[in-house]
């Protein structure tokens, strides 16, 4: 039986700009973030387009929800998880590391929640920096898209 998120989730989502906050200067708000999302019985696809000082990347990834991470020079090892753990919904939890085993190596948290209607799709976003930084704080982000119709 399919999960209701495959449903909910697939589709393309539009950073909100006036509620997502990036508190820390050292990861500024990006001009324009959209991912294309794709989820069907655990196969999960992303395709991300952001914008900052002018310049757009694009990165493309796939994995299976609880399988095997995705690893790739330009993504990193992504590893993509349903997270249950002091939830009141059910969220995916998604976690990539880059530059593994190196003094510049760096990760990210990311847990994911959609809204009950399912139009708004909330990322708590946890940076870790390098150990090599000068500031070693985690950059700490609110991401909220919008599903275009």
């Amino acid at each position: 039986m399919p999960n209701p998120w495959d449903s909910l989730l697939t589709g393309t989502w539009v950073l909100n700009q006036a509620v997502s906050k990036y508190p820390d200067s050292r990861l500024p708000k990006p001009a324009k973030f959209v991912m294309e999302l794709r989820l069907s019985r655990g196969e999960f696809s992303c395709k991300t387009m952001s914008e900052r000082d002018g310049r757009l990347r694009t990165i493309q990834w796939e994995a299976t929800i609880g399988g095997m991470p995705h690893v790739s020079d330009e993504a990193g090892i992504i590893a993509v998880n349903w997270q249950r753990e002091n939830r009141p919904d059910q969220a995916l939890s998604v976690q990539t590391r880059y530059n593994p085993n190196r003094d510049h190596e760096s990760s990210i948290d990311d847990v994911w929640t959609l809204s009950a209607d399912g139009k708004r799709l909330t990322s708590e976003l946890v940076y870790h920096v390098p150990k090599n930084a000068q500031d070693k704080r985690d950059i700490r982000v609110t991401r909220v898209f919008d599903k275009q119709p």
